[in-house]
């Protein structure tokens, strides 16, 4: 028979549920002598002990506790590191390889460049060499080859430009017609009447030889300077462009002492040349420009300037006996003491230009623009003023005895005209 107290052990240990118990917190009642035993987060089951709670899982990302060698290898955590490393190395190795190949290349470059210009040197040597040697022939058309050689030479090798016209000019010193007449054009050549016959026309070689001077680049020249034609004589010489080309490039050519009589400088860049006593004497210079050129003492008998460009150039002590500017700018230039007789300025502008001294006896000024001009002392018997604008011009002194003038000459303000010849 079971007595009570076996009752009461025998008795089903009850497991009161909580709402702890359903979030994860329980309680157990446990039964017995001892009274209820109230336990928490664990449910005891005849008196065992045992958890029926389930097993929570490790962590994510961890690793079992007892890993073997190979796997704790497998999953260090610097792999990534020395990847990164490793990638940051290889790109710095290939930059570095880049920049090794470029400059290798520059340098394989260069030494191509250097060997280029090294051959070209030797090539422009030889090829001014062999014109050098042609200039000495005794046959013209081995002259002009070496001649043209030249120019072309000077065209392609901008550096040797003025080598290469030095050597020209010096071959027109050593030509025997192109020094005939240099004690012709030694002193000055200021004589009213005309002058001797010239020697024969410039020959073919000594022609090829300005042509190449007028075709030059000026830009490759000396600074300030250009080629020296100082004292060569040059009768009947075309220094000239046709009429739609650009204007031949002279400028500032020396041309002292030249004797270019009867030349053709039509249209040709004077402008700041030296011409000082030089003889340009029935030479043809329409539409030039010597703008700041000096021809001092210069023997320009029958020369012509028509529709030039003279602006400030110098003719002190010229020549110019029946020389003709129609139609030419010659605004601020000077011609004190120059010889003007019968010269023709009809329409010119002589704005400011310096007459003072000047010989303009029996000159044409007709429709001429002489304000601001300055003819004191000047001579002007003779002279034609009909319709010449004489506005603000110093005329004191002036010898006015036979001009001519008319009702659309206008005078300076305050001057009394003389009597008009006609």
């Amino acid at each position: 028979m079971v007595t009570s107290s076996q009752s009461a052990r025998r008795r089903t240990r009850h497991v009161v549920p909580d709402r702890d118990m359903v979030a994860g917190n329980c309680f157990e009642v446990v039964g017995g002598s001892g009274g209820v035993q109230l336990a928490r987060n664990r449910l005891v089951v005849a008196g065992r002990g045992r958890s029926l709670r389930a097993p929570v899982p490790p962590a994510r990302g961890t690793e079992p506790a007892r890993r073997s060698l190979p796997v704790r290898f497998l999953y260090w955590p610097g792999w990534k590191k020395l990847a990164a490393m490793a990638t940051t190395v290889a790109t710095i190795g290939a930059s570095g390889a880049a920049v090794a190949a470029l400059w290798f290349s520059g340098q394989s470059l260069r030494a191509t460049d250097d060997q280029y210009d090294l051959s070209r040197q030797t090539a422009v040597t030889d090829r001014f060499r062999v014109a050098a040697e042609q200039l000495s022939s005794d046959k013209i058309n081995v002259r002009l080859s070496g001649i043209y050689l030249l120019e072309r030479l000077a065209k392609d090798s901008p550096a040797d430009q003025p080598t290469v016209f030095t050597l020209l000019t010096s071959f027109l010193r050593t030509h025997p017609q192109a020094t005939a007449c240099t004690a012709e054009v030694s002193g000055p050549t200021t004589f009213p009447g005309p002058v001797p016959d010239p020697p024969d026309a410039t020959p073919i070689d000594v022609q090829a030889v300005l042509t190449a001077i007028v075709r030059r680049d000026p830009g490759s020249d000396d600074i300030g300077y250009g080629p020296d034609l100082d004292r060569l004589c040059l009768p009947r010489a075309t220094l000239s462009v046709s009429s739609d080309a650009a204007p031949a490039p002279l400028r500032r050519v020396r041309l002292d002492r030249t004797y270019l009589r009867g030349g053709d400088l039509r249209g040709a860049n004077l402008s700041g040349s030296q011409l000082a006593f030089a003889d340009l004497s029935f030479a043809t210079l329409s539409r030039a420009d010597l703008t700041g050129a000096r021809l001092g003492g210069a023997n320009l008998v029958y020369a012509g300037f028509d529709d030039g460009r003279l602006l400030a150039t110098s003719f002190d002590d010229a020549n110019l006996s029946f020389a003709t500017f129609s139609g030419a700018d010659l605004t601020g230039a000077t011609f004190d003491r120059a010889n003007l007789t019968r010269a023709n300025f009809a329409r010119a502008n002589l704005s400011e230009v310096n007459f003072a001294g000047a010989r303009l006896t029996e000159v044409n000024l007709d429709g001429a623009n002489l304000a601001g001009a300055d003819l004191t002392g000047a001579t002007l018997a003779g002279a034609d003023l009909a319709g010449a604008d004489l506005t603000g011009a110093v005329m004191d002194g002036a010898n006015l005895d036979g001009v001519t003038h008319d009702e659309a000459t206008i005078w300076p303000k305050g001057f009394r005209p003389p009597p008009a010849a006609r």
